[in-house]
């Protein structure tokens, strides 16, 4: 999608850079959510919650 808003803008390639990046961003940030709620679901389950 940032490729062809670049084309048809003609601002190569800093969409294309941007949507990388908040691509990147939003992977990062479901990695970490992921974690997150792993490691709440094992401390329940530790603390005898039945998680």
């Amino acid at each position: 999608l940032g490729w062809l808003a670049d084309r048809a803008l003609g601002t190569t390639p800093w969409l294309f850079a941007i949507g990388a990046l908040a691509g990147f961003a939003a992977g990062l940030y479901l990695v970490w959510l992921r974690a997150q709620r792993m490691d709440a679901r094992e401390q329940a389950v530790r603390d005898g919650d039945g998680g």
